[in-house]
């Protein structure tokens, strides 16, 4: 019996009206979803995933312009609807859920309330039967009843207790489970999926897949999932379609893609895994040489003030060294403390230790990081997750990288300086014209190469890389570990890698910390730590590695709920 399908796409092209002219992103698209379906859409960032998703649902601005045959959600044909038309279709037909829960959630209403608007904007067409009088006494009683039951469908335990807290009494797990729900509210048939595991560490992004793996079976719903990380489709997709450019390059069953991908840039895609990095190109990897030690920690403490009687103690009792010339990777989940160590080796915050030194320095000692305080600012550099807001938006590249060569007077002379600052452009692989352009116009991996580059134009001799390709697709994040590795062997410096994801870690560092709840539980040599764990909580991190290969076995409908 054929299967019913409930979204065709046919010839749609979307383009953008742009100061340079008119800018096609989706080019003559055309896909199918069938009823109870996954389908993956999976690409580089910039290549339309995104767009053309918002596309289907209108959700585009007022400079773009979609032509089609047809976006054909059961028998209705979106592409002439208008702006009331298409409320009756989103939220009842076709429900989205956004990457960055944080920003979709109101932080000033607790959660339930979200959920209970949600439920209430399509509850008097449920009820549109009953007498208007009934429905205004009974709907704040059911819409409460059903946002709890909702609640406990996408795994928040305590859901009544947890009901009128706010978002940010949530972790970042918890909040996608919570748009989860709002967009379950009212009982869509489709749900579109954009990159909803890309922000969270690797457990929490098993459970969310393994929860939408279960209301997919459950609810018979129809999901189309973005993402950029085939590992993660091969957890959760029934086809999928590969997007390169604006244009569907291949659309196959999962299991056949993954045996035998048949385009170039499929095969790319798998190849730029670090899954398969590692398998092929492990000579990238070398042996970590017992250089003296550049960083030494022991029974390290931090303590985050709640108010003026409380405290929460984000690292408890942490001891490791940096050798020099090494990288050393710290992962965890999130809330685990890494971010926290990283500030604290940087200066940012001052922690409690037994033993705290950089290079000979006791950074414990007031008088002696005062006395060092230039070559602690010069010798320490930071890379932050987010280049978006660590480079100045009102700045041209070229004064970005020269703001901290000017501070600590590298050079005397202009043109020395502009002809270094064009030698960094070209280490990091970005042209010498971009040092004039401004950092909204680059994309977030050339924004990110800035930030490295104007981290190494100070030769520090300890870099801290904070989650720095975290936000990135996964050919982007192969290009910026060879990146690293690269420039940590040509600058002769040491760097504390802190990460969440284990296989980039994997293929970079040569040594690696696992922290939980703020302590440090297990630290060896990288392939000793994948290859034999000792800690129970790294075993349950590294078999939450999502893989790019198609499991043999039928995946179990059980949910283990954090």
């Amino acid at each position: 019996m054929k299967i019913e399908e409930i979204l065709a796409v046919k010839h749609l092209s979307v383009e953008f009206q742009t100061s340079d002219g008119k800018k096609q992103v989706v080019k003559d698209v055309s896909l199918s979803l069938r009823q109870g379906e996954v389908l993956a859409l999976v690409g580089e960032s910039g290549c339309g995933k995104t767009v053309l998703c918002r596309s289907i649902l209108k959700l585009l601005p007022k400079s773009a312009s979609v032509t089609g045959e047809a976006i054909q959600y059961k028998d209705q044909n979106l592409i002439g609807y208008n702006e009331k038309e298409m409320q009756q279709i989103r939220g009842q037909g076709i429900a989205m859920v956004f990457q960055d829960p944080q920003s979709t959630l109101n932080p000033t209403m607790t959660v339930g309330s979200q959920m209970e608007e949600a439920i209430l904007l399509h509850e008097k067409a449920l009820n549109q039967k009953k007498r208007e009088k009934d429905f205004e006494k009974n709907k704040k009683k059911s819409a409460k009843e059903r946002a709890i039951e909702l609640m406990k469908l996408v795994g928040i335990k305590d859901a009544e207790q947890r009901y009128d807290l706010y978002p940010y009494h949530f972790s970042g797990g918890m909040r996608q489970r919570c748009v989860l729900a709002i967009a379950l509210a009212s009982n869509p048939k489709l749900l579109i999926a954009d990159e909803p595991t890309t922000a969270l560490d690797v457990t929490i992004q098993a459970e969310i897949l393994k929860l939408l793996k279960k209301l997919q079976k459950e609810l018979n719903l129809s999901i189309l999932f973005i993402t950029h990380d085939l590992g993660v489709v091969a957890q959760i997709a029934d086809r999928v379609a590969v997007m390169q450019d604006g244009n569907i390059v291949e659309l196959e069953e999962a299991k056949q893609l993954f045996t035998a991908p048949k385009h170039s840039y499929t095969k790319k895609l798998l190849h730029d895994h670090p899954y398969y990095m590692h398998r092929n190109e492990s000579k990238l990897i070398s042996e970590s040489e017992l250089h003296e030690k550049l960083v030494e920690i022991s029974h390290l403490s931090y303590f985050y003030p709640l108010d003026r009687k409380r405290v929460f103690q984000a690292v408890k009792d942490v001891s490791f060294e940096i050798r020099r010339d090494e990288i050393f990777g710290l992962v965890g989940e999130s809330g685990s403390g890494k971010s926290t160590v990283g500030k604290c080796l940087m200066g940012i915050l001052n922690p409690e230790a037994v033993t705290f030194s950089y290079d000979g320095i006791n950074l414990l000692d007031k008088k002696a990081k005062k006395k060092n305080a230039r070559r602690l600012q010069k010798e320490r550099q930071m890379i932050f997750q987010d280049s978006t807001s660590s480079l100045n938006q009102k700045m041209k590249v070229e004064k970005i990288l020269a703001e901290p060569l000017e501070i600590h007077k590298v050079f005397s002379d202009k043109k020395e300086q502009h002809d270094f600052l064009c030698e960094m452009m070209e280490e990091v692989e970005l042209q010498e014209e971009q040092l004039h352009v401004w950092p909204p116009e680059l994309s977030g991996g050339q924004r990110q190469r800035v930030a490295i580059a104007r981290a190494f134009a100070m030769k520090p001799k300890l870099l801290i890389a904070d989650e720095p390709i975290a936000s990135l697709d996964v050919t982007t994040q192969a290009q910026m570990v060879k990146l690293f590795r690269h420039l940590q062997r040509e600058h002769d410096c040491a760097i504390l890698f802190i990460a969440h994801d284990l296989s980039m870690v994997r293929l970079l560092c040569d040594r690696v910390g696992v922290m939980k709840d703020g302590k440090l539980v297990e630290i060896g040599e990288t392939e000793q730590v994948f290859e034999h764990p000792q800690h129970l909580y790294t075993k349950k991190l590294l078999e939450a590695i999502p893989i790019p290969e198609i499991s043999g076995e039928e995946q179990s409908d059980e949910e283990t709920m954090a």
